[in-house]
């Protein structure tokens, strides 16, 4: 840092001084090419450019006044012995700023020693100097301040920690709170889905705290039991794809507004379910359906009709292939499917007017 510190390296400075070198080491070869020139401008080898200027310029306007445009020609060389004129002076200018100084010139020589034996030990180019010597200057005040550094980074963690602690001890609050709820109003709604005694619960895990997490100080993981008596285990591990559907329904259900699911899908939410408990989990699916946009795959009469609009899904073999097939249904259409759905192979009057009345007591409901 002191050997960075000692020298300019602005760059400025740099290129005045690399500059500087470059007129000195070739002083001697400027200052003779500036008396050269300047004797032949005078004539000391021959006739001067400026008097042979003259004598040309002096011949022409005589013969000008026979041709009048040989007068645009002794303009252009009026000019130019002005312009010789000027050009002398600067030559004469600076060949007397010349000043061949040896001592001068191994002082400039030292200098930009010093500085390329820094660039390779620093293995920069010389112009990189200035950025490394700033770099250390920095690096330099860190270590300087080093125990300083240590104390204020102990005392920001310790007030993260806190700041963290306080936080984390807030959402186990309100989970606890939200958990209570959840549980009764989803084991509420699994009675209403056939599922009754049925129990739901959420389990608050606390976790390691000694090592903070974005999620808080606790994992939470839903809890069933789908029969009385049974002990509450992980949905994800004892529900059946029915069941888990329908308690899928009632979570969103209970939690309808809280979440920002856009789309939600639901097959076999009718395994093992009909009648009245089938009409109630279309309901469930309306409801919900009026919030988001609810798919909803069903062979219950009771399901599909509560539906806002109606799909049929079919297959059909072609050759080797099989191909599916979604078609949009109108009144008339939904109609006809809900009563095939019903009635089976014969279609009555009696399945249609049941059918008609199924729909027309969802869209009131």
């Amino acid at each position: 840092m002191d050997e960075l510190a000692r020298e300019n390296l602005d760059a400025a400075d740099l290129e005045q001084l690399q500059s500087a070198h470059r007129r000195q080491a070739n002083a001697a070869g400027l200052l003779q090419g500036c008396e050269s020139a300047l004797a032949r401008l005078a004539g000391e080898d021959g006739l001067s450019l400026t008097r042979a200027l003259h004598q040309v310029s002096a011949e022409l306007s005589r013969l000008s006044a026979d041709e009048p445009r040989l007068a645009e020609v002794v303009a252009l060389l009026e000019s130019a012995d002005i312009q010789l004129a000027e050009a002398s002076a600067g030559l004469e200018r600076i060949r007397d700023d010349f000043d061949l100084d040896p001592a001068r010139l191994q002082q400039l020589e030292d200098r930009l020693s010093r500085l390329h034996e820094l660039a390779r030990k620093h293995r920069l180019p010389i112009e990189g100097l200035a950025g490394r010597r700033d770099a250390l200057q920095a690096e330099l005040e860190g270590l300087a301040d080093a125990s300083g550094r240590a104390e204020r980074l102990g005392r920001e963690r310790q007030q993260s920690a806190t700041a963290w602690a306080a936080a984390a001890a807030k959402l186990s609050n309100s989970r606890a709170a939200a958990a209570g709820k959840l549980g009764q109003a989803v084991a509420a709604l699994m009675a209403e889905l056939g599922m009754g005694g049925g129990v739901f619960s959420v389990l608050l895990e606390p976790l390691d705290t000694t090592r903070p997490t974005p999620s808080g100080a606790e994992r939470c993981e839903f809890q069933v039991s789908a029969n009385p008596g049974q002990p509450p285990r992980p949905l994800r591990k004892v529900a059946s794809g029915g069941e888990l559907a329908r308690i899928s329904l009632a979570i969103e259900v209970a939690a309808l507004g809280l979440d920002a699911v856009p789309t939600m899908v639901f097959d076999e939410v009718d395994t093992g379910i009909g009648g009245a408990v089938a009409e109630v989990v279309g309901q469930k699916l309306r409801a919900l359906g009026a919030e988001r946009q609810v798919l909803c795959v069903t062979h219950l009469p009771q399901v599909a009709a509560q539906g806002h609009h109606h799909f049929q899904v079919s297959k059909a073999v072609a050759g080797d292939s099989t191909h599916s097939a979604v078609t949009p249904l109108d009144d008339k259409a939904r109609i006809e499917e809900l009563a095939r759905m019903l009635g089976g192979v014969e279609i009555t009057k009696e399945v249609r007017a049941n059918a008609r009345q199924m729909l027309v007591r969802a869209q009131a409901g």
